[in-house]
């Protein structure tokens, strides 16, 4: 596996969660407060940008932390991420911008 299909597993979970959330016959924790903020005159596509974006953030900073260009809580160190086949997963850090800082 690329640095950039891991990438992309990761903002398709992020899709896939996203989606949950925002399922009104789905029962999450982040669901229920979604429907709470929802119920107080806040549009469902305000609050779905501001899920989206801390979403993208926090993904990009953790994928960065991987890679050793960011810390992690406070531990600056680039970590190795391996596939199930014993292959190195590279430039993580790399792929992630494009594909959750861009988004927005």
């Amino acid at each position: 596996m690329t640095g950039e299909e891991f990438v992309n597993n990761c903002h398709r979970e992020k899709q896939e969660m996203l989606k949950i959330y925002f399922d009104k016959e789905k029962k999450t924790s982040v669901g229920n407060q979604i429907k709470n903020i929802s119920s107080k005159g806040v549009s469902d596509d305000e609050v779905k940008k501001l899920v989206d974006s801390v979403m993208n953030e926090v993904l990009y900073t953790i994928l960065l932390g991987l890679d050793g260009e960011t810390s992690l809580g406070d531990v600056q160190m680039q970590y190795k991420v391996y596939d199930e086949n014993d292959n190195l997963i590279e430039d993580i850090g790399g792929c992630a911008y494009d594909t959750f800082m861009s988004e927005g």
